[in-house]
């Protein structure tokens, strides 16, 4: 699962992977959709959001699943990112100018495991050209033939060439390096792959 939605002059960012295969798990991923939505839509801060989306989900969970998901908050006046994380990976963050790496955990839970749980927050302010790569373990667990997991090293290490491309060509970077990395290789996870980038103030995304 990953999401963009825009309310204002904020933009909310998602990405959540559950746990588990099959139908099983495609109808537990269903309902952490819904309660993520409308958890988000309820209004408040990330960790709040992932706060009742976990409570929700606690109550509701008679296979016990578990869904990891990253929930952040862009203030697109400002580049101001306000984010917290349920166990999901840490996104990447790769500036225009600068090293590719990952931006500051803030611990966190996966939902769904026990009901009560909070959620940290951070922010860190993006400049105009920085690019978020938000990304399921699908991808840094792919495996070749040998076992042998791409990792998080090699996503880095492709975003270190193909960061400053326009998005698009930025996620079929990423994409293309898995595919070459298993080299035909059976696929063991579903591969999500979000890529997001702050263009500056809106008024100043329009006049450029």
């Amino acid at each position: 699962l990953s999401s963009i939605e825009s309310s204002g002059a904020d933009i909310g960012i998602v990405i959540a992977d559950v746990s588990g295969k099959g139908v099983p798990a495609a109808f537990f991923m269903a309902i952490s959709r819904t309660v993520l939505q409308a958890s988000a839509q309820d209004g408040g801060t990330p960790g709040a959001c992932l706060a009742r989306a976990n409570a929700a989900l606690c109550a509701r969970n008679p296979m016990e699943l578990f869904v990891t998901a990253f929930y952040g908050i862009l203030d697109l006046d400002t580049g101001t990112l306000t984010y917290a994380n349920a166990g999901h990976n840490p996104p990447l963050l790769a500036p225009q100018h600068g090293p590719v790496s990952p931006i500051p955990a803030t611990g966190g839970v996966a939902m769904g495991v026990m009901p009560g749980l909070g959620y940290a927050e951070n922010t860190i302010r993006l400049n105009p050209g920085d690019t978020i790569v938000l990304y399921t373990d699908g991808i840094s667990e792919a495996m070749d033939g040998e076992g042998r997991e791409f990792g998080e090293g090699r996503i880095e290490e492709t975003l270190r060439s193909a960061a400053l491309l326009p998005v698009d060509r930025v996620l079929t970077a990423v994409t293309g390096a898995v595919t070459a990395f298993v080299a035909g290789a059976p696929q063991s996870d579903d591969i999500t792959c979000l890529v997001v980038r702050y263009f500056g103030p809106p008024a100043d995304a329009v006049a450029s």
